[in-house]
């Protein structure tokens, strides 16, 4: 429960922070962290207890499609830490994969696998958005978007 607790706190912090002073990109990827958290507890049917005991169908759909946003994000965004939030969503997204071919594989591995990431993927976004803001004051200027995706 104090890992909920926790986690929801780091949450809430990093995408505030995020939506406040970050860039486009670190908006764009608070948001679709904030929405696939908060879709994944809604997923959960006992999201306190007993809920590793078996592949998570849901969590891993929310996850999959959280790492294909993370992914166009990092193509067309001109910053390099979505390429390490989609390479650590992918940590997530191999341990759904590994729980689905292995039954075997323990409830508290599975559990470590699919959540432990979310945490640096946080701390990642928050980063991203205070780096835009040190951009913003040393050039004026901070561009978000490649020249051939740009609005």
């Amino acid at each position: 429960m104090l890992r909920i607790i926790l986690y929801e706190m780091i949450l809430i912090l990093c995408c505030v922070y995020a939506l406040a002073r970050g860039g486009a990109p670190e908006r764009a990827a608070a948001a679709m962290m904030l929405a696939a958290s908060v879709a994944s507890f809604a997923t959960q049917a006992q999201p306190f207890a007993g809920s590793f005991l078996k592949v998570q169908v849901w969590v891993f759909v929310i996850d999959l499609l959280l790492l294909v946003g993370l992914f166009v994000l990092a193509l067309v965004s001109t910053r390099f830490w979505p390429l390490w939030l989609t390479g650590l969503q992918l940590l997530a997204v191999i341990g759904h994969l590994v729980r689905a071919i292995d039954a075997s594989t323990l409830p508290r591995g599975y559990q470590f696998l699919v959540s432990f990431e979310a945490y640096p993927m946080l701390l990642l976004v928050a980063l991203g958005a205070w780096r835009h803001r040190k951009r913003l004051q040393l050039y004026g200027a901070d561009r978000s978007w490649r020249d051939s995706f740009s609005p």
